[in-house]
């Protein structure tokens, strides 16, 4: 039922749809960038 109701919104809702892609990879980018300077930082208190 769930997969049925999904596939009508995604046709109707279109630029939500494309919305919430753009909204989840910021999320990705900011997480890949938050994990970066976290090994970063790491990398520098590992040196001192």
């Amino acid at each position: 039922m769930l997969s049925t109701v999904l596939h009508g919104h995604i046709t109707a809702d279109l630029p939500g749809w494309m919305m919430l892609g753009g909204v989840v990879s910021l999320w990705i980018v900011k997480a890949l960038i938050g994990v970066r300077l976290w090994r970063w930082v790491r990398g520098l208190r590992r040196v001192r």
